[in-house]
């Protein structure tokens, strides 16, 4: 909020009129519509709107007084205004007098001019007073500015209840500050760049901490804040470095971001019930936290909250939290769908939980100790500098459901080697996800049948190793035919890679199931290493199945066996053509149950066309084909002979009962 709001609204109004810019004696002059002149910043021009950047040097030096009166190009003009900022960050500026006539003084005007020792009055002025070289209102209930250059400690007059917008911003000189119980107000920056302050009180009518107040007071060392205060603004302790702990009131509702950024000696942090909302990085860098808790009541958390707090093992949230959750110390939404935040201090290795579909920006940024990261089948994005500088993770494995991978993900992962990548379909990648020493130094793993386009794909093709995958599952072309069954064998291979389970699911083109009888499905499993093994197929969708095979005792050992058959059907209504079926989001799992995923299989189905009859395939059911049934059920099975078209009533067997059905299409076709 601007100081005076009649302030903003008098310069907006000057600034939309034609003003003439010029300079007399080194001051800047900006012409208003009444006839009178108003101070502009060093070095405008004629046409700008004015107005400094905080923290640029600004160009006013010495000692400087406006006149109440000044000449130009044959004109007199009375000086009646300052404007936001005038004499801000001018670093050389060591006293500043204001004539009687300049009522209407700009936001933050002496923000940052560290050598600024003196401002000065004229006692006639009807709107501003000096005490000791401080600027305040003429009531002396608003302290506007203390010079940057002010040295030692400062007791703010009794009267004010108001600290005004930067009122103290750059007094890099002051140890300590008190204010008197009087005030109930303190404005943004008020305190900002306070460098050498070790202390200051918060009287408590206090009820707000806005943005920035105390920005880089980086040896302030401790603080208290009022049990009224319901806000702690953006960047309100930002970079407060010194600061060994913080106790934040139980009236407390907000949070704003990077509000406690950069507090690098904050060893706890306790968000109080009520707080319902936090900020982006409101910890960030807050390298010492070893432990943080959160509320049942928060409702929003900013992205990257704890980004670098490299010791913090765990992040703590009551189970009664209707937003989020914590599992293992890592913080997710409550439908843990989303990975939020992985704490920078939990060592180890890591799996995504398959609820997952979203590692969110920054979730495991400057996680240093974490070594290895299994992340879940159902993950497809992975977020901005996601993985950034996890300089500990050597290999990493993303899955076939991957769509989009953004920038920075991967940074600084200077032990990555082996990145393998399930996804068939090209993820989206957004900017550059890998350092360029990754291109060289990292084996990117892909699937067999995507490899060319990785090879050529504008971003992939910057590695410089790209291999296909391995395959551990393997499958037979099956010969189908409308209205017919067959068996898909599906089986395992990669030499002797060996593993206690197995799943996969499994989508069939459309028209083509499963066969089920009152039994359960028809399926069997062969191994040489083992007899006992057992297979449960679930329907989970149209097409799509989930088969999971276990050995309770013994292994399935790659191609020697694991060979796994299940019946199949097409119905009538199947296109003629070929479809392809697919085994997708395929794991294995040794003894400890840690699963791993492998190379999807295509699984090759060749659908022909037939009618029921025509056994001989030449599109018309005659008494050739009655004849060649005949053949085959006295064992002499002709060439040419389609075994599924002769079984017309699907019993499983070509008999007698067929010949007749055939006669029968013959006679009243």
């Amino acid at each position: 909020m601007r100081r005076v709001i009649f302030t903003g609204i008098f310069l907006a109004t000057v600034l939309c009129l034609q003003a003439v810019t010029f300079e007399v004696n080194g001051i800047y002059y900006s012409t208003l519509s009444n006839g009178n002149a108003m101070v502009v910043p060093e070095g405008s021009q004629e046409g700008e709107e004015g107005g400094v950047v905080i923290g640029l040097n600004n160009g006013y030096e010495g000692d400087v007084v406006i006149p109440q009166t000044v000449e130009y190009d044959g004109a007199s003009y009375t000086v009646t205004a300052a404007q936001d900022g005038v004499f801000a960050s001018s670093n050389k500026l060591t006293s500043i007098t204001l004539p009687s006539t300049l009522t209407v003084l700009g936001d933050r005007p002496f923000a940052a001019c560290n050598k600024l020792l003196n401002i000065t009055v004229d006692p006639s002025n009807p709107v501003y007073t000096t005490v000791d070289g401080v600027l305040f209102n003429k009531a002396k209930t608003t302290i506007i500015a203390c010079p940057g250059g002010k040295t030692g400690t400062y007791t703010v007059p009794s009267t004010v209840t108001k600290v005004d917008n930067s009122a103290f911003y750059g007094c890099t000189k002051l140890t300590a500050i008190t204010l008197p119980s009087s005030v109930t107000a303190i404005g943004q920056d008020a305190f900002r760049g306070c460098t050498s302050m070790k202390s200051i009180n918060i009287p408590s009518g206090v009820t707000r901490i806005e943005n920035e107040t105390f920005h880089n007071c980086c040896a302030l060392q401790s603080i208290s804040i009022p049990s009224e205060v319901t806000v702690i603004g953006d960047y309100a302790f930002y970079y407060c470095s010194s600061l060994k702990s913080i106790t934040l009131p139980s009236t407390l509702q907000y949070i704003g971001k990077y509000a406690f950024s950069s507090c690098t000696n904050i060893t706890s942090v306790s968000v109080p019930e009520g707080v319902t909302e936090i900020g982006d990085r409101a910890f960030e860098s807050c390298s010492k936290i070893t432990r943080a808790s959160l509320p049942s009541t928060v409702e929003k958390i900013g992205m990257a909250v704890f980004r670098g707090c490299v010791l913090l093992p765990k992040i703590d949230l009551p189970d009664t939290n209707n937003f989020y959750m914590t599992e293992d110390g890592v913080l997710f939404d409550k439908s843990q769908k989303t990975l939020l935040c992985f704490p920078g201090g939990k060592e180890g290795d890591y799996t995504i939980p398959s609820s997952v579909t979203t590692i969110s920006d920054y979730a495991f940024f400057l996680c240093k100790k974490v070594t290895s990261v299994k992340v879940a089948a159902s993950v497809d994005y992975i977020g901005i500098s996601a993985f950034n500088s996890c300089n500990s993770l050597n290999s990493l494995t993303i899955h076939s459901n991957i769509l989009t991978i953004c920038s920075g993900a991967f940074t600084n992962c200077s032990q990555l080697t082996k990145f393998t990548i399930y996804a068939e379909d090209l993820p989206r990648v957004t900017g550059e996800p890998f350092s360029a020493s990754r291109y060289t130094a990292t084996a990117l793993y892909v699937p067999e049948i995507s490899l060319d386009d990785y090879q050529t794909a504008n971003y992939w093709k910057k590695f410089s190793r790209i291999s296909p995958i391995a395959e551990r599952m393997t499958s037979e072309e099956t010969l189908l035919y409308k209205g017919g069954t067959g068996t898909l064998s599906i089986g395992m291979k990669n030499g002797n890679y060996e593993v206690g389970n197995y799943e996969f699911d499994l989508s069939l083109p459309e028209g083509i199931s499963i066969v089920k009888n009152e039994n359960d499905y028809l399926y069997w499993l062969t191994s040489r290493h083992s007899s006992n093994a057992s297979v449960n197929i679930q329907e989970t969708g149209k097409g799509l199945y989930r088969i999971t095979c276990t050995q309770p005792e013994g292994k399935l050992q790659g191609k020697e066996g694991g060979i796994l058959s299940i019946y199949i059907e097409a119905n009538d209504e199947i296109p003629d053509g070929s479809a392809t079926g697919k085994a997708r989001k395929a794991f294995v799992t040794s003894a400890n149950e840690e699963w791993e995923e492998l190379a999807g299989c295509l699984i090759p189905l060749t659908i022909k066309s037939g009618t029921a009859g025509d056994v001989n395939n030449d599109g018309t059911v005659s008494v050739v084909d009655a004849m060649m049934i005949v053949s085959y059920i006295l064992d002499d099975a002709p060439s040419e002979f389609i075994e599924q078209l002769a079984d017309l009533n699907k019993d499983g067997n070509v008999s007698v009962v067929d010949v007749m059905a055939v006669v029968n299409i013959i006679l009243f076709q």
